[in-house]
């Protein structure tokens, strides 16, 4: 495949006109040199502005980010510009210290790649995000490969979190269980993760109620919400699951209550304050506009 020819752009800021000699009372410009600069600020304008898109959140309320199996975070329509090559993917993020998450872009459209399933951590297009001494973070570039790929598209960003291992754990006897949840005995199992949305947890089912000591019989699935059963007195002993349990994962276990058990841990978090999505900045150069 031929190497892309190269898009113009102008390298320089746009100039500033005063509104007097922008245009005539006609809407008309008033003379060839405003008519040349208008042209050159539209120029610019499309080539630096036009082609990123920013998504602010409020501060005071930020979504936070903390799914083991990983969450669409954004999802936007796109018109590539001709030629374009790359899509990048820019997180403004408050991470705690020694946090460790994952960020990967995809893009959906006609003959397009197709969107995070069993990403690989250590591929150049999945970028960790490890809290170091913690605090509000520019996180990227992200990169999407669009070469080939024309006309609308959909950009999108999925994250996903590790557990933490010095974080919250907790395990014990299993009541009951279903596709979508799992139902403790004993009040308070899951007090530690009640009321946080989202919990920032994950949980499994073991073959036994020795913790992280017993064997794992189903995959790990996101704590959603935390509940209490109809039994009185007992509260914060439901913990709601995301995805839905495969009929392989439930059916044909042990019988609830014969040493069935669970382990939840904690995972980590990442408080999102901004996104941005560009397209990689045009080459070239165009010295002026005839």
């Amino acid at each position: 495949m031929p190497a892309a020819s190269p898009i113009l752009t102008i390298p320089t800021s746009p100039i500033c006109l005063d509104a007097d000699v922008y245009v005539s009372a006609s809407g008309a410009s008033t003379n060839s040199f405003v008519g040349t600069t208008i042209a050159e600020n539209d120029r610019w304008n499309h080539s630096n502005l036009r082609r990123a898109l920013t998504l602010p959140f409020p501060l005071a309320a930020p979504p936070r980010v903390c799914e083991l199996a990983g969450i669409v975070v954004a999802e936007w329509p796109w018109m590539l510009t001709p030629q374009t090559q790359t899509v990048d993917w820019f997180v403004k993020a408050d991470v705690p210290a020694g946090a460790e998450l994952w960020a990967v872009g995809y893009v959906l459209g006609m003959n397009s790649r197709q969107p995070f399933r069993g990403f690989d951590p250590g591929s150049s297009s999945v970028v960790a995000i490890l809290g170091g001494a913690g605090g509000v973070q520019d996180i990227g570039p992200i990169s999407v490969d669009v070469r080939g790929l024309q006309g609308s598209v959909t950009i999108g960003l999925a994250m996903m979190a590790n557990q933490d291992a010095g974080g919250t754990t907790n395990n014990g006897l299993v009541a009951t269980y279903s596709r979508d949840q799992i139902v403790a005995v004993g009040s308070g199992a899951f007090a530690g993760w009640a009321g946080a949305l989202p919990p920032c947890a994950s949980i499994c089912l073991t073959d036994g109620v020795a913790g992280a000591g017993s064997p794992q019989i189903s995959p790990w699935y996101d704590v959603v919400g935390i509940s209490s059963s109809a039994s009185p007195g007992t509260v914060n002993n439901v913990a709601h699951l995301s995805p839905q349990m495969h009929e392989a994962d439930w059916i044909g276990h042990l019988t609830p209550g014969n040493n069935l058990g669970y382990y939840i841990v904690t995972q980590f978090y990442a408080d999102l304050y901004s996104l941005e999505l560009r397209e990689r900045p045009l080459s070239g150069s165009l010295a002026s506009v005839v």
